[in-house]
């Protein structure tokens, strides 16, 4: 939980340092909607993002060896809320922040909603319009538009009509419902709300935009000053004077530049940066039991052949298999008599499996250990001691010649 919500802070934040350098200087608008969409999506997934086992060595077959669990019967002594499963402080912090958060979410859809049938409206089009007679600040949601036609003469209704129009035809209330979605997710990330903010932004520079092309500008400019403020109806609209005039008359004086598009590709350093990050294991994936490893691993390798079982190797593939000394039994009995559960996991009340590839050569040594699904606290450096450890192997033969291979050790440390 304190993993997924620390890389998707920290991706969400480069993502909107990287908007604000580039394109929220620009008017390539239809890209800074997408990127900002894009980017708020990909720094609440990529974290949840699960890779598989790592790619083997060239020419080396994977064999999943039997699970072996290791307990420690100290478990009586931790806390009651470590024992637990599922049970942990910062989710159900989480989850209450997420739940208001949604709350407000929905609060604000339906405060919309009921104010809009409560009042009639025109239909033209696809487009509804309501025109109330006093000072109600324009604003749109969905194909609804709603303008206070009180102080505003004939030209400047037409302009407000236009720019609110525009929001209708580009779905702009779609894009802010999307993302004020996403912000219940990592409400916890002002990041994520400063983004939100950026959308709007592009929201009303996009319709100001449209706007201008039938109106005469310095009328508008005017228009949008009277128009700082009014009365409306909830932040999940989308206002005619919801963004900093002075901004958008900025944005409206300025020129779309010719390669502006590029700047987009400032993006994917960190993209590739945020992907190198989190896929490092981490406890929380690494809790998963015995059953999702071996899933997981097996993907990596369709054609896995057990090692430890009590069928014969298929000769099209090996003549002989690799053996510890003593079999599958000796194998068992060697982990058992070595492994020593930390007393760091003990103390942290950490359980799980950590799974270890490892290389037999073909003198039978063991090479290249690593952790591919780790736990933490102890328990994947106790793994890596162990498998490093172990006597030599007798190595497969193939073709009547010693041969490498590679195996994966699901090891399992409980609390008893």
């Amino acid at each position: 939980m304190i993993r997924w919500a620390f890389l998707s802070t920290l991706a969400i934040g480069l993502f909107w340092l990287i908007y604000r350098l580039t394109l929220g200087r620009d008017r390539w608008f239809q890209l800074s909607r997408l990127y900002i969409v894009s980017a708020l999506a990909f720094g609440v997934v990529f974290p949840l993002v699960k890779l598989s086992v790592a790619s083997l060595p060239g020419g080396l077959n994977l064999t999943v060896l039997d699970e072996v669990v290791v307990g420690s019967p100290l478990a009586a002594d931790l806390p009651a809320v470590a024992q637990e499963n599922g049970f942990e402080p910062v989710l159900v912090f989480y989850v209450l922040g997420f739940v208001v958060s949604l709350g407000l979410l929905l609060f604000s859809v339906g405060r919309v909603i009921m104010n809009l049938h409560k009042v009639s409206y025109e239909q033209r089009g696809n487009l509804k319009l309501t025109l109330l007679d006093d000072d109600t600040s324009p604003f749109s949601f969905f194909n609804h538009v709603v303008i206070g036609r009180k102080s505003l003469s004939e030209d400047e209704l037409r302009s407000v009509l236009a720019h609110e129009s525009e929001h209708v035809r580009q779905r702009h209330s779609l894009d802010v419902l999307v993302v004020r979605l996403i912000c219940c997710f990592v409400w916890f990330d002002p990041f994520a709300w400063l983004l939100l903010r950026e959308l709007k932004a592009v929201h009303e520079y996009q319709a100001d935009a449209a706007t201008l092309e039938g109106v005469d500008r310095k009328n508008y400019f005017r228009l949008l000053f009277r128009q700082a403020t009014g009365v409306g109806y909830g932040h999940i609209t989308n206002k005619f004077n919801s963004i900093n005039i002075k901004k958008r008359i900025i944005m409206m004086k300025k020129t779309k530049t010719r390669y502006g598009a590029w700047k987009v590709l400032a993006a994917l350093p960190a993209v590739a940066l945020m992907l190198a990050v989190g896929c490092k294991p981490s406890e929380e994936t690494a809790t998963a039991d015995n059953q999702e490893i071996t899933a997981v691993v097996a993907e990596a390798q369709p054609s896995i052949e057990p090692i430890i079982n009590d069928s014969k190797p298929d000769p099209s593939v090996l003549d002989e298999a690799p053996e510890f000394p003593g079999g599958s039994e000796g194998l068992r009995a060697y982990l058992i008599d070595n492994l020593r559960y930390p007393e760091q996991a003990k103390k942290d009340g950490v359980e799980g499996t950590v799974a270890v590839l490892f290389t037999i050569s073909e003198d039978g040594s063991v090479l290249n250990v690593e952790v591919s699904h780790g736990i933490g606290s102890g328990c994947d450096e106790e793994a890596i001691r162990v498998v490093k450890a172990m006597p030599k192997w007798k190595p497969a033969i193939k073709d009547g010649k010693p041969a490498a291979g590679q195996y994966a050790l699901p090891i399992t440390f409980k609390l008893k």
